[in-house]
């Protein structure tokens, strides 16, 4: 349930990150950028794997973007094919839908992945 609250006070916090045209105005951030929320840079985080609370793979991140390219402020993941539904496959998220456990990230939760913000490059 925290978790839940979190994902919603993030999206409340980020107005772009809530509807699917979000993708306007945010830009990949240029290679070793902090992600001060994980202790590592952009280009240590570029195709990390993304792991559910279980421990099963469902994706791997594509790019770390932010309002400018300075500031990383979230996370496309391209989803496993039975992941995301459809042809759609990246997806954007909050930094704050993760936890970094040092060799991957993990998204507590994966229910609302078909409905999150899809990323068009």
């Amino acid at each position: 349930m925290k978790l839940l609250i979190a994902a919603v006070i993030s999206f409340a916090a980020f107005p772009a990150l809530a509807n699917t045209n979000m993708a306007s105005g945010m830009v990949e951030v240029r290679d070793r950028t902090q992600i001060s929320e994980f202790g590592i840079n952009s280009d240590l985080a570029d195709d990390l794997d993304v792991y559910d609370a279980n421990g099963r793979k469902i994706g791997e991140i594509e790019e770390i973007v932010g309002p400018d390219r300075r500031t990383a402020q979230a996370i496309v993941v391209d989803f496993d094919d039975d992941m995301a539904g459809a042809d759609d496959h990246e997806r954007l998220f909050p930094l704050t839908a993760f936890s970094f456990d040092g060799s991957g990230l993990v998204m507590a939760d994966i229910s609302g992945i078909k409905d999150a913000p899809i990323w068009r490059d």
